[in-house]
């Protein structure tokens, strides 16, 4: 397997053919432990941002209402898939959702 990177200190592109395994060897090394905890988002992308609230509210409110509506599951799936999964795929007709609380 050809492995191919960037180094840094001269950005020198370096090409170095190694096997299989040991390419795993380096990446596994990059893989966390199982219990160990990342920061995902910080600074002002942070959810619990003291500014947060006020920062919601510079968003357009067109853009706020594009944003809740492609949360809905059925626009998703139109949007990536071209499909509308409440037509019935044999006849064509729209189905009716009917949801039931036990």
């Amino acid at each position: 397997m050809e492995n191919r990177y960037q180094r840094h200190e001269d950005d020198k592109i370096v090409k170095e053919r190694i096997h299989v395994y040991d390419f795993f060897k380096r990446l596994i090394i990059h893989i966390p432990d199982e219990n160990f905890k990342t920061v995902r988002y910080y600074g002002i992308y942070s959810k619990k941002h003291k500014f947060h609230d006020k920062m919601v509210m510079l968003i357009k409110t067109q853009t706020h209402i594009l944003r809740n509506s492609l949360n809905k599951w059925r626009l998703m799936i139109m949007k990536d898939f071209d499909i509308d999964p409440s037509t019935c795929p044999k006849c064509g007709n729209q189905m009716i959702w009917q949801y039931r609380i036990c």
